[in-house]
């Protein structure tokens, strides 16, 4: 994958959002709603079965850091979790390289401030 696959990803998901919220909400992972749309963007490209602690405690990580400090909707949080999912299944499966990953983590954020809070569309 380039930088346009990391752009293709968070298009789909956003595309996809609609669809996927109802799925945040009725996970049966226990966790808050961001830790379950992390999962469900996980389990977009991988089993649940393959979601440990790591992934969790890497969420955790960035919500203390990225998602908190920036002022985010809701939604906006949400789907930046969707795409952290995604992204760590895709390792996860080596689809991408972890190198690819900090690439496309780096691009996450510039990709959620150009959709001006129009997610879903």
């Amino acid at each position: 994958m380039d930088i346009q696959g990391g752009m293709k990803l968070f298009d789909q998901l956003n595309a996809r959002y609609a669809e996927l919220l109802p799925l945040v909400e009725s996970s049966g992972y226990e966790g808050d709603q961001i830790n379950r749309a992390a999962l469900v963007g996980f389990s977009q490209f991988s089993s649940t079965e393959n979601w440990g602690d790591d992934h969790i405690h890497f969420i955790a990580q960035r919500r203390r850091t990225d998602m908190d400090l920036a002022e985010l909707s809701d939604d906006e949080k949400l789907l930046t979790s969707l795409c952290y999912g995604a992204l760590m299944a895709q390792v996860f499966e080596r689809r991408i390289s972890e190198l690819e990953f900090k690439l496309y983590e780096m691009h996450l954020a510039g990709f959620i401030l150009q959709l001006g809070g129009k997610i879903g569309t």
